[in-house]
């Protein structure tokens, strides 16, 4: 199987969202084995990507290596979480040039993107954003790379189907 970091730019967008699909379904499977993992496997996979996402915000973000400065990210627990300030939608749209790990997605050129979307299209063959109708008073924007696509649907679903649906 493909994964994200492959070059997709010569792809048209119905392959791109087929093929989408289908590592989605891949990720189903994968999800299923994670629920036979004891409590101690789950922690520690949690903690592990939770190291790895910071790590990865404070080399790539000046938002967040500003946010995480000082901190020791690589002994960083989920018990230190509530030590980080939170941010807020309209602290995210106000720095959103700065808090992206990827320099090009600018907040024109995603807000321009997200704006003459006429079907399920990708930006740069890589990347999905989406823009949230502002309910509780910010509209935002939130762009995700090929695998955060996939982490994000899966999400939805664990709720939907805690829910029965």
């Amino acid at each position: 199987m493909q994964s994200s970091a492959d070059d997709v730019s010569g792809v048209n967008a119905d392959d791109l969202v087929r093929r989408q699909r289908a590592e989605l379904q891949n990720a189903y499977l994968r999800g299923v084995h994670r629920l036979r993992w004891n409590a101690d496997r789950l922690a520690a996979e949690r903690q592990r990507r939770l190291r790895e996402l910071l790590l990865w915000a404070a080399e790539r973000s000046p938002f967040w290596r500003a946010r995480l400065a000082g901190r020791d990210l690589t002994t960083f627990t989920e018990a230190d979480l509530p030590s980080l300030p939170v941010l807020t939608r309209a602290e995210m749209m106000k720095e959103f040039d700065r808090l992206v790990t990827v320099p090009e997605l600018t907040l024109a050129r995603v807000s321009e993107h997200v704006e003459h979307l006429d079907a399920d299209r990708y930006l740069d063959g890589k990347y999905r954003a989406i823009k949230t109708s502002g309910a509780t008073g910010t509209e935002a924007l939130h762009v995700y790379g090929w695998e955060a696509f996939i982490t994000f649907v899966m999400q939805g679903s664990r709720w939907t189907g805690r829910r029965g649906e």
